[in-house]
């Protein structure tokens, strides 16, 4: 494989799109409600739809220009300015590239938002409602949200820390309450997973541990774990 080549393929592919795994998991399930969630994906969708609806300007605005080099390039008889208008139909033409490629990326994004929208979604009508702004989801985003971010401090510094502490204060009594009670009970079911997994992960170890197979990145702790599903048997226990 020589350098040429994967110059060549970044040039005919283009950048890759935002892939599914993270707009669903860290863009879309960043927020803590079906919600905000789905607010959040329409956010999304509508930032792509003006972004195509650019593109699809652009790609006819330098349609029309490559058009233009074209014609001038075929009228004109001085060789120089034909040189020049030669590289001008060739920034047109590259420019085109480009524009397709962003489109297809624009365009994967839209779909995988939307399939994002349909699975929380039941119907249009369902939709449009969730659209609205609603005060009361709004608290319950905010409960659960300021309840999550709590009980992270909990897990990480054993108590809830000065900033999410100040931010909590500011909200109503009651859902001061709610809020602490849904650290509380997040941090027990985290700590509570955590502690099970950690159990699964030395077992896999054990079982995997070789001591000629130094792991050097995250990834290859990945490979033993893969390597120990392939292993087990029904029913059997890790």
């Amino acid at each position: 494989m020589k350098n040429e080549d994967i110059y060549d393929l970044v040039e005919h592919h283009g950048t890759f799109s935002q892939s599914e795994f993270q707009s669903r998991y860290f863009v879309v399930n960043s927020h803590v409600t079906n919600y905000r969630r789905i607010r959040q994906a329409l956010l999304e969708i509508e930032a792509r739809v003006q972004s195509k609806r650019q593109i699809e300007r652009s790609v006819k605005r330098e349609e029309a220009q490559l058009a233009i080099h074209q014609r001038n390039f075929d009228n004109e008889t001085d060789e120089l300015e034909k040189n020049l208008i030669a590289c001008d139909v060739d920034q047109s033409k590259y420019d085109l590239n480009v524009y397709q490629k962003r489109l297809r990326q624009t365009e994967q994004e839209l779909e995988t938002y939307a399939e994002i929208v349909k699975e929380l979604v039941p119907d249009m009508d369902k939709l449009i409602e969730m659209n609205k702004e609603n005060p009361e989801e709004e608290r319950r985003y905010w409960i659960a949200r300021m309840g999550k971010q709590a009980a992270m401090d909990l897990m990480t510094i054993g108590k809830i820390g000065q900033g999410n502490m100040d931010s909590i204060a500011m909200m109503s009594l009651g859902d001061q309450e709610q809020t602490v009670k849904v650290a509380l009970k997040y941090n027990a079911v985290m700590n509570k997973g955590i502690a099970s997994l950690e159990q699964k992960a030395l077992d896999e170890l054990q079982l995997s541990y070789d001591p000629t197979n130094e792991v050097d990145y995250i990834d290859k702790l990945l490979e033993h774990s893969d390597m120990i599903e392939d292993k087990k048997i029904n029913g059997e226990s890790i």
